[in-house]
């Protein structure tokens, strides 16, 4: 694959340009047949929504002690055989600048701004230990942001690129994917939608998975302890076949 020059390309160009340049340094080691790299999607997608819709809740809970090491194992086996670099997989990342001045920065506000919101209107949740709150919020929750910003963003984005090759409809297509496993949270299936387009762009330019991982933590935790659970309901997903159980929960 040959670049060109790319300083008048076109925000689409652009896209097109660092993923078509992402994918070929994924796979650098390997030549992968299509339906390999298909197998390597749909496996995991398979694995996770039978556990965000069968295992997280109810008499089969017990279930996704099984299925998370399963689909993290089938992960790192995968990527392991790619040879990718830390620096490609965001965990050497060399921008900080933007990533942190567009996207750590308004988010640690959003964050402030919607405790202060919670304060106001007296929504802050009494139902957890203070210190159990800020464990979450500052180091358990953007932790859990990064491991789902890897699989998204370090894992599917270049298999799916393999086969989706207009960035825009790319980005839509996975930021569909993400929301929608947040069913049948409306909530956070429209809250995600944008926020995954947002996280794609500045991985696919920047690379940092630290800022990306912590804004989706922190933020998303002042969310679930700040905002009034009529609005949020209480953060709820997966058990879409049991709409009794999803209602009752309230």
């Amino acid at each position: 694959m040959h670049f060109i020059n790319n300083n008048n390309f076109t925000f689409s160009g652009r896209l097109r340009f660092e993923l078509d340049k992402y994918a070929e340094q994924v796979y650098s080691y390997k030549h992968y047949s299509n339906l390999r790299i298909f197998l390597e999607i749909l496996i995991p997608f398979l694995l996770v929504t039978l556990t965000i819709q069968l295992f997280l809740k109810g008499p089969l809970s017990w279930m996704k002690f099984i299925s998370f090491p399963i689909i993290f194992g089938f992960i790192f086996i995968t990527q392991r055989k790619l040879k990718i670099s830390l620096n490609l997989q965001g965990f050497k990342p060399a921008h900080w600048k933007k990533p942190v001045f567009f996207l750590l920065i308004p988010g640690i506000l959003i964050g402030v701004g919607l405790f202060v919101y919670g304060l106001i209107i007296g929504s802050i949740s009494d139902k957890y230990h203070p210190g159990l709150m800020l464990y979450i919020t500052f180091i358990g929750y953007p932790i859990w942001g990064m491991v789902q910003q890897y699989v998204l963003l370090v894992y599917l984005l270049p298999r799916l690129y393999h086969f989706i090759k207009n960035p825009y409809t790319l980005i839509f297509v996975m930021a569909l994917i993400f929301s929608t496993s947040h069913l049948p949270n409306p909530f956070l299936v429209i809250l995600t939608f944008p926020v995954s387009i947002l996280f794609l762009v500045y991985f696919i330019k920047y690379r940092n998975l630290y800022v990306q991982g912590y804004v989706h933590g922190f933020v998303g935790s002042i969310m679930k302890f700040c905002l009034p659970v009529d609005l949020t309901l209480k953060f709820w997903i997966g058990n879409l076949i049991s709409w009794e159980a999803f209602i009752n929960y309230f």
